[in-house]
């Protein structure tokens, strides 16, 4: 926070206590920087409180991240332009901040079990917590929708625990002389994606995702 909303905000909690009335509120921009001001009435008098500040990003700072279409290409390199146009039609209306899990197959983990074992474990992480039909993948088995990163994690961590997605998790390499019959492959790369301002996207992958 700025020096000088510390300075403001000790004056006028020095002044006012929390019990007064909220009448109004608007949203200023200084430099950087936005805060908002709420105006409090105490008896005869109405003043005015600055009670937040966060930083905000200029349109040059947004260069730094990627377009939706960039990022599914470099998630999904070999996916066709049709492939990447219905990946994007999914995801496009996605709000700021609301995580996006998305799963790129293993194959060495279809050789070992199979492409039906693979669509129920996707089909687990769309319907899981979910009343059906419901399905939060839009029938893609790949791109997955959460009201949230605490749901995201709950669903996942309920799959796992329950073993509804057989085999999907799997050890680390430094274990793997221990546990010799122990699942090795992850069923595949988790990544998450979100939207970080107007047509930007900042994505990456979790290797540790499928790790038991």
């Amino acid at each position: 926070m700025p020096p000088f909303l510390e300075t403001i905000l000790s004056e006028v909690f020095e002044k006012f206590n929390t019990d007064t009335v909220l009448n109004h509120f608007s949203y200023y921009s200084l430099g950087k920087y936005v805060f908002t001001t709420d105006l409090y009435r105490k008896g005869p008098c109405v003043r005015s409180l600055c009670i937040m500040c966060f930083p905000t990003r200029t349109s040059q700072e947004y260069d730094d991240f990627q377009t939706l279409r960039e990022s599914l290409q470099a998630i999904f390199p070999q996916a066709s332009r049709r492939e990447i146009s219905k990946y994007k039609r999914q995801i496009a209306d996605v709000e700021e901040s609301v995580p996006v899990l998305i799963i790129t197959l293993n194959q060495a983990w279809i050789d070992q079990h199979g492409l039906p074992a693979y669509n129920a474990a996707m089909d687990a992480f769309a319907t899981t917590k979910l009343s059906a039909p419901q399905r939060r993948d839009n029938n893609t088995r790949c791109i997955f929708r959460f009201q949230g990163i605490h749901d995201l994690i709950t669903v996942r961590d309920n799959i796992r625990d329950r073993g509804l997605a057989p085999n999907a998790f799997h050890i680390g390499p430094s274990f793997h002389a221990l546990v010799p019959h122990a699942q090795l492959e992850p069923i595949g790369t988790a990544w998450f994606l979100e939207k970080v301002g107007p047509r930007r996207y900042s994505f990456g992958p979790d290797y540790h995702f499928f790790l038991l």
